[in-house]
């Protein structure tokens, strides 16, 4: 009499093993990918002679900055997802930044990778929260910091 298979443990996944904004993404020969200066917050310091509502709409601050993500499958079908980046900003406003394809790959341990170059107009100081969503699924947020630092004007010399 032979011993019935126990049915395979689900692990769950998609797992997130990186979420992250860079200066740059670089891949070795080898495969192996490398974030540079990862980045959480952005400080700018305006002089006085600043337009008073910097930043807004009508002087946004613009930054490009690249995203690494990587996914490791899990249970999550393997083949060709759509991956969306939706940016939530200090007023509760949200819009797509970015959409995707990612391809899982056929193993459980496998990761997807992706490297993506973002260029952003942020309009106020405050954070901006990233979803990371893989089909309706959000997996994570990342978030950015703006700082504005404003500055005094110089006093003036005395005669």
């Amino acid at each position: 009499m032979t011993a019935a298979k126990k049915p395979k443990k689900k692990t769950g996944g998609p797992f997130v093993a990186a979420a992250v904004f860079c200066n740059s993404v670089t891949e070795d020969s080898d495969g192996v990918v490398s974030a540079l200066r990862i980045v959480d917050e952005i400080r700018i310091a305006v002089g006085p002679h600043a337009p008073a509502d910097f930043p807004s709409k009508d002087n946004p601050v613009e930054t490009a900055l690249f995203v690494l993500i990587m996914i490791r499958r899990g249970d999550a079908a393997p083949g060709k997802h759509k991956l969306r980046l939706v940016v939530e900003a200090p007023s509760g406003k949200t819009r797509e930044l970015q959409r995707v394809a990612c391809e899982m790959p056929a193993h459980p341990n496998g990761t997807a990778t992706i490297k993506a170059r973002v260029a952003l107009k942020l309009l106020s100081a405050g954070v901006f929260w990233i979803d990371v969503i893989l089909g309706k699924e959000r997996l994570t947020r990342m978030a950015l910091n703006l700082v504005v630092q404003r500055t005094d004007a110089p006093e003036s010399a005395q005669s």
